[in-house]
């Protein structure tokens, strides 16, 4: 009970020493961002930093800005969440643009999550987040592009049919665009494309070993699968017939699990065989179509430091 008060005055002493190296250090930061010339000193540190490829350091650097203005930047918030995404770190770009929760993301926050989670192979949340764009709500300058992010994040998916439908909903927007009429006539030609039934593939190997994979336009893998199929079937044939059973028993089996193998391989080779032609069919309409994506461009290096 008597060691109590003296506690509690150590307690209020520590506090008090706590509140004045924080107002200290306050202060001295106030003192140097009103210092003349820090503004543009810092502006230009963190866009050389920038320029040099050190992302994390003119993250820091932004951060150190943003704490000295005692403000959260929306211009300066979205150059850093791009540095992170231009140094690969895809989850940190979207912590960042999701811890903010004085307002929802803005149509470049949702271009920046979208290209993020496709990068980590999410193509559900890619489109859900570039789908939320209203792109009547968008500056005109950037419209289309937004446009072709939404695009671009469907054609990942390999959904071209819904791509498709998108475009088309936004006819009346972009109609008189020669560009926008280029990429809807370019991707309706995803109707022409011919597709092989895994199930087709699997019946022809039953009826035929190896057919199925020719029928998917791997004609090496099905001759090497009816000959073996063939081989292990006719030798084992054979040894039975000079009354060889034990031998002839295990080519059997080796027959009957070839024969296996190449029904199942042969439905795999249907989905080889179209997850490439979508591979193909997505690269043309891309290269064609939609510019690499810079996360720089939506950003008005002026307003970053005001």
């Amino acid at each position: 009970m008597i060691l109590f008060p003296a506690a509690c005055a150590v307690n209020n002493m520590r506090y008090l020493v706590t509140q004045v190296l924080i107002s200290l250090l306050v202060f001295n930061g106030a003192a140097l961002y009103a210092r003349d010339g820090f503004r543009e000193r810092q502006r230009d540190f963190i866009l050389s930093l920038f320029n040099e490829g050190r992302y994390f350091d003119s993250i820091a650097e932004a951060r150190k800005y943003m704490a000295f203005s005692g403000s959260r930047n929306g211009e300066l918030d979205y150059f850093i969440a791009a540095n992170y995404f231009l140094g690969g770190q895809y989850i940190w770009t979207i912590d960042h643009i999701m811890s903010r929760k004085d307002r929802l993301p803005d149509y470049r926050e949702q271009i920046l999550l979208s290209q993020s989670f496709m990068r980590l192979h999410d193509w559900g949340q890619s489109i859900a987040a570039v789908a939320a764009a209203d792109i009547t709500g968008v500056d005109s300058a950037y419209r289309y592009d937004v446009l072709l992010r939404q695009t671009e994040a469907y054609l990942y998916n390999d959904d071209f049919s819904e791509a498709l439908d998108m475009l088309l909903r936004q006819k009346d927007l972009f109609g008189g665009k020669r560009e926008f009429l280029s990429l809807v006539g370019d991707l309706e030609e995803y109707r022409k494309l011919h597709y092989r039934s895994g199930m087709a593939a699997g019946i022809l190997s039953a009826l035929l070993p190896g057919a199925g994979q020719m029928y998917a336009g791997r004609y090496t893998d099905g001759i090497l699968s009816l000959l073996g199929v063939a081989a292990t079937l006719f030798g084992g044939l054979y040894l039975y017939s000079r009354n060889e059973k034990g031998p002839a028993f295990s080519l059997f089996f080796f027959s009957g699990l070839f024969y296996g193998g190449t029904i199942y391989g042969a439905h795999n080779s249907c989905r080889t065989y179209n997850r490439t032609l979508n591979e193909n069919f997505r690269k043309g309409i891309l290269s064609e179509h939609v510019p690499a994506f810079d996360p720089m461009r939506y950003v008005d290096r002026n307003a970053m430091f005001r």
